[in-house]
């Protein structure tokens, strides 16, 4: 598991943790455009993809947005096992009409407690913003589908312009090994740059280089 042990390794887990990262949008998408949707649908919304596909970090950004369109977003992160949220449903309705609930990891909740929470935020009038791994009741926001071009992209917004220590069939494999788990491809990475960073002999330098794109 990549750590921030080394700090100029753009693929450390500072740099590619939800918020972190600049999420990257389909052609004619927008964090704004987005939003706007949600607002259409009710703000009732499911964001849909696999394990690492930019479910969270697309959330992340969607937060923001959300505020400057004078939403309350409250963002709920479950994990494996969760089957309920961290809090009662009764204290939805503290987040007042203009709440929006982000809950990444919707999966996890079981269908009958879907039903209750729904039936409470409608009491309440607060939305609901969720990340799935596949469709579910609430109307799709957005299916994210990670591409080899989309994965190069990331790695060059990570480099930020830095010389990377391996070349462009490296990173292909990366993510032809990660089955489309964005984020485990960056992981992979990490290692990798870790691994020829170690093996290069210091008289070297950086001399080597790559241009992802």
């Amino acid at each position: 598991m990549p750590t921030d042990a080394s700090a100029d390794n753009p693929f450390a887990s500072r740099c590619v943790r939800p918020g972190a990262m600049t999420f990257i949008y389909p052609p004619g998408l927008s964090a704004q455009r987005l939003v706007q949707q949600l607002a259409q649908q009710d703000w009732r919304g499911a964001i849909v993809g696999g394990h690492g596909s930019g479910k969270s970090t697309l959330l992340a950004e969607l937060f923001a947005e959300a505020q400057r369109a004078g939403r309350q977003p409250w963002h709920v992160v479950l994990q494996a096992g969760h089957r309920r949220l961290p809090l009662p449903l009764e204290a939805i309705a503290a987040c007042g009409p203009s709440g929006l609930l982000l809950i990444d990891g919707y999966e996890q909740l079981g269908r009958w407690y879907r039903w209750r929470l729904a039936r409470h935020c409608r009491r309440a009038g607060v939305g609901q913003l969720v990340t799935t791994h596949a469709p579910c009741e609430l109307p799709t926001l957005l299916v994210l589908e990670p591409t080899l071009e989309l994965f190069l992209q990331i790695v060059q917004q990570l480099a930020r312009g830095q010389a990377l220590p391996f070349e462009r069939q490296d990173i292909e494999a990366a993510y032809a090994q990660a089955n489309g788990n964005l984020r485990d491809a960056l992981f992979a990475l990490y290692d990798l740059f870790e691994e020829r960073r170690a093996a290069r002999p210091a008289s070297t330098g950086g001399d080597e280089h790559l241009s992802p794109a």
